[in-house]
């Protein structure tokens, strides 16, 4: 019952972050000259590369904290559940 009330609290999370970033993306279609401008001048000076590294380290180092907290409470579930 545990893992199903985490799996869906997950989900949710996992949700509410996606709308999120619907809607900011949304949001900015308003600027969109704006939004050219910037992203041109990021690849003429190749710094969207750094950009897209940059999250994809942040992303990449949120996944697996999350991955090993998630083994960290299994272990401990486990032996809650042997003592009880």
């Amino acid at each position: 019952m545990k893992k199903l009330t985490s799996l869906s609290r997950f989900i949710a999370t996992f949700l509410f972050l996606l709308a999120n970033i619907t809607f900011a993306g949304a949001q900015n279609q308003g600027y969109a000259t704006t939004a050219d401008s910037n992203e041109n001048l990021l690849r003429s000076n190749g710094l969207i590369y750094v950009v897209v590294g940059v999250i994809v380290i942040i992303l990449s180092g949120l996944i697996l904290y999350l991955v090993s907290i998630d083994r960290k409470l299994g272990k401990m579930e486990k032996e809650y559940g042997d003592k009880h």
